[in-house]
């Protein structure tokens, strides 16, 4: 009737105007008086699974995603289901590169293997594997890291890498991250330490990235580092700074 449509489209505008002010909880709530009104409307159910995504809840946000792309043939509706899709499902991802200099400098070769698996909506487990030949030297590493959505917000990750016996690549690399979003700014920060054949290092690294568009981000990372050499009897300090910037050139 067009009494439910109209009140169907006023909570939809409160949704929205929640989620502008980045209140995805009370987005929720709101959207499900929604779903009570009108449980097969694609803007409510498309709304559930952005507020469900919004709230750390990527497991409700991937079915009400599913069920407003079965119902609406939008492409949006299809996209954001593939968004959703590649926050909460395993991932394996191979990464390579190869290095070739000149003069009598041998060419170097790498391989990163990273399978990363969602035990639940709040906690990841991730492992790591990875190879380089480098100066005419065979190294490997290998280890796992741990993912935990504290908040819908914040996340926070630790990693342990070893690689006994590596002369090139760390033979011990550790590190914790956190991760903090706050509308369309994330700020984040590590600490590793690196332990190679003959020197330790530890580093600091505090960053922010800002989402300028929907498909524009710029990024800003500082980092200091302490190198402890075996032959040395001081520190050595660095200083690194690294502005970056991502653009997607289509919707996928």
């Amino acid at each position: 009737s067009a009494v439910l449509f109209d009140e169907v489209t006023s909570v939809l505008g409160l949704a929205d105007a929640l989620f502008a002010q980045w209140r995805a909880e009370e987005a929720l709530e709101v959207l499900e008086r929604a779903e009570a009104l009108s449980a097969t409307d694609p803007g409510v159910l498309s709304r559930l699974g952005r507020a469900h995504q919004d709230t750390g809840h990527s497991t409700q946000a991937v079915a009400y995603l599913q069920r407003a792309a079965a119902t609406s043939t939008s492409p949006e509706h299809r996209r954001s289901l593939e968004r959703a899709r590649l926050v909460h499902d395993h991932r394996i991802a191979l990464r390579s590169f190869a290095e070739q200099f000149s003069g009598s400098a041998p060419d170097s070769r790498n391989a990163d293997l990273t399978v990363d698996y969602r035990l639940d909506d709040r906690l990841r487990v991730v492992g790591r594997g990875e190879y380089q030949r480098k100066f005419l030297t065979s190294d490997a590493r290998g280890g796992l890291g741990l993912a935990w959505r504290r908040t819908p917000a914040t996340t926070v990750g630790v990693q342990v890498l070893i690689g006994p016996g590596n002369k090139v690549m760390p033979q011990g690399d550790y590190s914790v991250q956190v991760d903090h979003t706050y509308g369309v700014t994330s700020w984040m920060g590590d600490v590793r330490y690196f332990d190679f054949d003959g020197a330790r290092v530890t580093t600091v690294s505090p960053g922010v990235a800002w989402r300028a568009t929907d498909r524009l981000s710029v990024g800003l990372r500082y980092a200091l580092s302490l190198t402890d050499v075996a032959s040395r009897s001081s520190w050595e300090t660095g200083h690194t700074g690294q502005f970056s910037t991502s653009l997607q050139a289509g919707p996928r």
